[in-house]
């Protein structure tokens, strides 16, 4: 309960502006660990993922199904590594320009709310389900 109150305060700050807040779910498949990595120094609100001390990578315990919210006002690049059943990024707003997700076990895609996004890398995954932006500035998939 605390976490969805957390996650919708964190929500509507966002949608004021006050934050510029991605809300990413991850679906881990098997028994190894997801980690997202970023460019830059990120904030993590909610789920049971765990921040490195670098505060640039993200990771996911196996078993854990995330939902978290990443405060990635500077971050634009994200590479997801481990088996990752479902990818989804949920945001309004995006800072996040490239992503890759290469050689996972992806089956579901959906990144309908990265507007910001340029290079998508989701090579060698088993997608059957993909969305993308219909106002996209992908340059690179």
């Amino acid at each position: 309960m605390k976490q969805r109150l957390l996650l919708a305060l964190l929500m509507l700050l966002t949608s004021a502006g006050f934050m510029k807040a991605q809300t990413i779910q991850v679906v881990p498949w098997g028994t190894s660990d997801v980690v997202l990595t970023f460019d830059k120094e990120v904030a993590v609100t909610g789920g049971t993922a765990e921040l490195n001390s670098t505060k640039t990578t993200v990771t996911i315990k196996s078993g854990e199904t995330g939902t978290i919210s990443i405060n990635t006002a500077q971050a634009s690049t994200m590479t997801v590594s481990g088996n990752v059943k479902e990818l989804s990024h949920t945001s309004i707003a995006s800072s996040l320009t490239s992503i890759t997700c290469s050689g996972n076990s992806l089956a579901t895609l959906g990144l309908l709310n990265a507007n910001g996004l340029k290079t998508l890398n989701a090579s060698d995954n088993k997608i059957s389900s993909l969305s993308l932006p219909t106002a996209t500035t992908l340059t690179s998939i």
